[in-house]
């Protein structure tokens, strides 16, 4: 898990560093890069518990795991596949909070995994729930002054209201000396071509600026699905901001 990783201070908040290259954005920090302030709070309730939580210790797991699979039954299994982590806790709503008055409730760009409650209400039709987390998203976009939020997590690739953009299958190049209005790319370039995300990474590294992606990730080094927020570092004058999914 995440928390075996040593706290570091980098850019003005907390961060991990996974590896060298890979830098883990802890909830409720914010981070000067390039004279532009990023808000991270990483987090997301899963979709697909619907039929419940297994625990693996229970003498009756095997046999609750065929039946709800027999049935195409849509659970996850404690600490294999589900962590309660998977949302903040109170200490990081705290943290949050305290960075933001700080700052005057005025950032650059957030970065999260889900978005604010309305926002999720507008794109789904109101098919996923609120929870703690998409609540307190929604009081930031109340109180916080902001250019764009980028978050994943609800699998396709949309803009709403002009600022809050869904990422799964698109890469976009900021440009942090002049980023607004932000331009996005033609969804259809990446859906047509399967080479393009790693020609557009590849043409950016020599650039000043950062590349983000919400696309879901599997974590080799930590050996499971994270909701955090990661910066890969290609060089002292590049950040790839990557958010990884559970």
């Amino acid at each position: 898990m995440l928390a075996k990783f040593p706290v570091e201070d980098w850019h003005g908040g907390r961060v991990q560093r996974i590896r060298p290259s890979v830098i883990h954005l802890m909830r409720g920090q914010i981070y000067d890069i390039q004279g532009k302030s990023f808000f991270a709070m990483g987090g997301a309730s899963s979709h697909d518990i619907q039929d419940g939580i297994l625990e693996p210790d229970d003498p009756l797991f095997k046999k609750k795991c065929r039946r709800l699979d027999a049935r195409g039954a849509m659970y996850r299994v404690n600490h294999r596949s589900w962590w309660k982590e998977e949302l903040p806790s109170e200490e990081e709503y705290q943290t949050a909070r305290a960075n933001l008055e700080k700052v005057g409730w005025a950032v650059d760009y957030i970065i999260s995994h889900c978005c604010p409650t309305s926002v999720q209400d507008e794109l789904s039709g109101g098919f996923y729930k609120a929870d703690a987390l998409t609540d307190f998203l929604e009081e930031v976009a109340q109180r916080c002054r902001f250019k764009y939020q980028f978050f994943g997590h609800y699998h396709t690739n949309q803009v709403i209201r002009g600022k809050y953009v869904l990422m799964h299958e698109q890469i976009i190049k900021l440009n942090l000396s002049d980023s607004f209005p932000l331009k996005l790319p033609p969804v259809e370039e990446y859906l047509n071509d399967p080479t393009q995300s790693e020609q557009i990474a590849v043409s950016c590294s020599d650039g000043v600026g950062s590349l983000f992606t919400c696309s879901p990730c599997f974590s080799r080094t930590t050996g499971f699905f994270d909701f955090g927020c990661h910066v890969s570092l290609s060089n002292s004058k590049q950040f790839k901001i990557r958010e990884q999914n559970v």
